[in-house]
């Protein structure tokens, strides 16, 4: 009974394992972890049409100045928002079977990466009101730092997981471990969408509409997980 029992957990790592060529046999280890993110990246969206080309520029610029102008209240320098994407075409719509030029469309896409959750917030409330600019989505990320120090958790875990699988499949085969070849990993990394996230910008929209001078909302908006998943490759050599 013992012996089969060794058996199927035997056939259990083997089929986690394969022989790459002669002489050496292939394992992975895995580990996974969730961490608070402790960075965010709000991403925001300009939006805007106009008859004329000249028009739309001095209301992009408007927009802009009072967008900038909220975000440097919270300590936001114009260094620190990243263009992500700037379009200005002409502005079509189809109508009687053919296009027909209405004027021109401009998008402009910025993001800001913050350490602080609570300024995040603050800046969803504060542009919430302003017409030509839309809340795009939020990254929940890890800091450097942070993101190397979870790293070298989920690299032990994994390699203890690998070295696990190697001298049990050395140990029922009666050989011995001559050296390690090759170690390769590959790391995921996922966070889940904001929750609630579309009921919270419909909840600002009403109590905030378009063109209202101040956003009288309690919204409070959390940090999410992010979610670390590492796969270690590990080729050993045996005699």
């Amino acid at each position: 009974m013992k012996k089969s029992i060794f058996l199927i957990l035997l056939f259990c790592l083997l089929n986690l394992s394969y022989a790459s060529d002669s002489g050496s046999i292939v394992v992975f280890g895995e580990a996974e972890n969730s961490v608070l993110s402790d960075e965010w990246q709000l991403n925001l969206d300009f939006s805007m049409k106009e008859r004329t080309r000249d028009n739309l520029i001095k209301e992009y610029n408007k927009v802009k100045e009072e967008v900038y102008k909220k975000l440097s209240s919270f300590g936001i320098k114009e260094n620190d928002i990243k263009t992500q994407g700037f379009a200005l075409n002409p502005w079509y719509e189809w109508e009687n079977n053919s296009n027909v030029k209405k004027g021109y469309q401009l998008s402009h896409s910025i993001s800001i990466k913050r350490d602080k959750f609570d300024v995040i917030n603050k800046i969803i409330v504060a542009l919430t009101p302003i017409n030509g600019i839309n809340i795009g989505y939020m990254s929940h990320m890890l800091k450097a730092d942070t993101r190397e120090k979870e790293m070298n958790k989920l690299y032990a875990k994994a390699y203890s997981s690998a070295m696990i699988k190697v001298q049990a499949i050395l140990d029922a085969s009666g050989k011995k471990l001559k050296r390690l070849e090759m170690i390769s990993e590959d790391l995921n990394t996922s966070s889940h969408p904001m929750p609630m996230y579309d009921k919270a910008m419909n909840m600002m929209s009403k109590a905030a509409p378009r063109g209202a001078e101040e956003a009288n909302i309690n919204l409070s908006l959390v940090p999410l997980d992010v979610n670390l998943s590492l796969n270690l490759k590990v080729v050993a050599a045996f005699e």
